[in-house]
């Protein structure tokens, strides 16, 4: 049977405010942060890490400023998925509302990615990321 873990906790004497840094910076950050943890994620990048400039299809370029102006049509989710080059990967997208007349759609953009060996590392690396973007 599977052991509930109990996942570490950002404490307060580590503020983090990510408004006017990039998505570059952010990734940084936060793997100085997991590393505290001792959860030594195997990489965090932005999702774009050639900067393409088609954001549409590949996601935010780790040189633009992080997502801010977030509200119930614009926001920042966070997703754990099982991949198949042995490990998980814990994904930050901005989803958001776009408004083409009276209709509209929802769009979502990956922002960053993190890259983890196993389950458990990845669900604990997920705790830290969401409290520190005050995603929960």
């Amino acid at each position: 049977m599977s052991e509930l873990l109990e996942p570490p906790v950002v404490h307060a004497s580590t503020p983090f405010d990510p408004a006017g840094k990039t998505i570059n910076q952010v990734a940084r950050h936060i793997g100085r942060i997991l590393r505290r943890f001792e959860l030594e994620p195997v990489w965090i990048i932005a999702a774009n890490v050639a900067n393409d400039p088609n954001e549409d299809w590949y996601g935010l370029a780790g040189s633009r400023d992080w997502p801010d102006g977030l509200s119930a049509r614009r926001r920042l989710v966070l997703s754990i998925a099982h991949v198949n080059s042995e490990g998980w990967i814990i994904q930050v997208d901005l989803i958001q509302f776009v408004e083409l007349g009276e209709a509209g759609h929802w769009k979502s953009q990956p922002v960053l990615r993190v890259k983890t060996r196993s389950r458990t590392q990845a669900w604990a690396t997920a705790a830290v990321v969401s409290q520190m973007l005050a995603l929960d």
